[in-house]
C-alpha cells in the first residue's frame, strides 16, 4: 500500500470547532515571534535579560524570507494556563498508517543531527531542548472537537524532558496508528533563554513526523 499523503494544518476557528482550510506549505514555516509581528514584518522575539520566556505570538508565514504571514491565534504564551489543543494537525490522505505516527525535529532535513540552540540549549541550558510540543489527538476526524492537553504541560521547566522535541532522543508518540483521512493534533512553544543567540542560523530546526505504512 502506498504511503499516506500528510498535509499540514493550522486552526482558523475555534478550540470547539476547528477549520482546517489553512495548510502550510513547503515554502513555510512556524515563526515565534515578539508582539508587533504584522503580515509582512516579523518582530523578533527579545530575550529577557535573565531566566527564560514565552514567545508572544506565533504565525505562519513565508520562508525563508518573512511575508505573507498569518497568525496563529489558538496559540497561548502562557502555557501554565494554556487550554487549547487543537491548534495544529497533520492529516493522513488517501492510506493510513500502520504505526502511531511520532512528532520530533532535526536540524536539516537531512534528519541526522540536533545541534541547534533550540534543540540542544544553550550555555544555560545545555543539553536540554527547548522546543516542546505535545500531541492532543490522535486518529480524530477533521471535524472532531477539543482533544486533551495534558497538567503537566503548564508545569515544566526547561529541564523538563517529557515534551522535549529532540530528533530520536525526544518526540511525542500518538496513542494509535491513524485511520486514511484522519488526523493527530498537536501544540507548540519553546523556552527562549537570555544567553539565546541573536539571528536565526540555531533557532530554524525541522519539525518531522515520523510513521510507517505498509
Amino acid at each position: 500500500m502506498p504511503s499516506p499523503t500528510l498535509i499540514w494544518y493550522y486552526n482558523t476557528g475555534t478550540e470547539g470547532t476547528p477549520t482546517w482550510s489553512s495548510t502550510i506549505s513547503t515554502s513555510q514555516a512556524f515563526y515565534f515571534t515578539g508582539p508587533d509581528t504584522t503580515a509582512s514584518v516579523l518582530d523578533p522575539v527579545t530575550a529577557p535579560s535573565s531566566g527564560t520566556k514565552f514567545p508572544e505570538e506565533m504565525w505562519v508565514a513565508d520562508y525563508p524570507t518573512f511575508g505573507t504571514g498569518t497568525q496563529v491565534s489558538l496559540y497561548e504564551q502562557a502555557i501554565s494556563t494554556a487550554v487549547n489543543t487543537n491548534v495544529f494537525a497533520i492529516q493522513f490522505n488517501t492510506n493510513p498508517t500502520s504505526t502511531a505516527p511520532k512528532l520530533t525535529s532535526w536540524d536539516t532535513t537531512a534528519h541526522t543531527t540536533t545541534a541547534k540552540e533550540l534543540l540542544n540549549g544553550t550555555a544555560s541550558t545545555t543539553g536540554h531542548s527547548l522546543l516542546r510540543g505535545v500531541i492532543t489527538s490522535s486518529n480524530v476526524t477533521p471535524a472532531a472537537g477539543a482533544g486533551t492537553l495534558p497538567g503537566t504541560w503548564g508545569t515544566q521547566t526547561t529541564t523538563t524532558t517529557t515534551y522535549q522535541l529532540q530528533g530520536d532522543a525526544r518526540f511525542q508518540t500518538a496513542s494509535a496508528s491513524i485511520t486514511a483521512g484522519n488526523q493527530i493534533r498537536f501544540v507548540l512553544s519553546c523556552f527562549v533563554p537570555s544567553d539565546i543567540a541573536a539571528g536565526t542560523t540555531g533557532h530554524d530546526p525541522v519539525l518531522t513526523c515520523k510513521f510507517t505504512f505498509t
